[in-house]
């Protein structure tokens, strides 16, 4: 089950440089959030932060729900590649099915 309200984390779609540019804000402001990526050397672009959660994979349809309820999930940032359809895909029809705030940088 996905959390609601306070205690819950942002799912920073990243492995970008855009990406690490708002993680890192987002840590500075001191905002929980979980970011994932698909390759281990996109996970070197997030600096450690008490406030930043960094995964490695690929999330499937079959494993949205387990991170979601995992992760305690509220809101999901899409800042992945523009050609990472998949990725957005799923964080869209996510968003829709467990009614999930998504915005897209």
């Amino acid at each position: 089950m996905v959390a609601g309200g306070d205690g819950g984390r942002l799912w920073l779609i990243g492995g970008t440089r855009d990406s690490a540019n708002l993680a890192q804000g987002l840590g500075a402001a001191q905002v929980p959030c979980t970011v994932t990526v698909t390759t281990v050397a996109a996970r070197q672009l997030y600096a450690a932060s008490p406030w930043l959660r960094r995964r490695v994979g690929r999330l499937s349809p079959e494993t949205i729900e387990d991170f979601l309820g995992q992760e305690s999930i509220t809101a999901i940032l899409d800042a992945s590649h523009p050609f990472a359809a998949a990725v957005s895909e799923l964080a869209i029809a996510t968003a829709q099915q467990y009614q999930l705030p998504y915005l897209r940088y």
